[in-house]
């Protein structure tokens, strides 16, 4: 019972309660690259606002990670991620030109 009555009281972000955000993040210290990365994503995406709130609520519970194995296998997996959404599309004329010139001989 006494569960309930906490995650009533914590709320969820998508209820529209916003939940404070951990104290490290928020003054930007510490060694998390990952919340650096995540509100640059944020504020790429301001104008969806369910993709602004899932960075949010990531957020939060990454700031709720103690476990230093927990924190590198989650840094990994977004780090990861955030280069495969901020790496910019290969040149259709590099390739292209390439192409033309053939296959190289050492």
């Amino acid at each position: 019972m006494e569960e309930e009555d906490e995650d009533r009281e914590m709320g969820s972000t998508r209820e529209g309660k916003r939940e404070e955000p951990c104290p490290v993040i928020a003054d930007g210290g510490g060694n998390y690259v990952l919340a650096q990365k995540m509100k640059e994503l944020e504020m790429m995406e301001l104008t969806e606002v369910d993709h602004v709130l899932d960075i949010e609520e990531v957020l939060h519970y990454y700031s709720c990670l103690k476990c230093p194995a927990y924190l590198d296998i989650v840094d990994k997996f977004f780090i990861d991620m955030y280069s495969e959404f901020s790496l910019p599309k290969p040149s259709s004329s590099i390739s292209g030109s390439s192409r033309r010139l053939g296959p190289l001989k050492l």
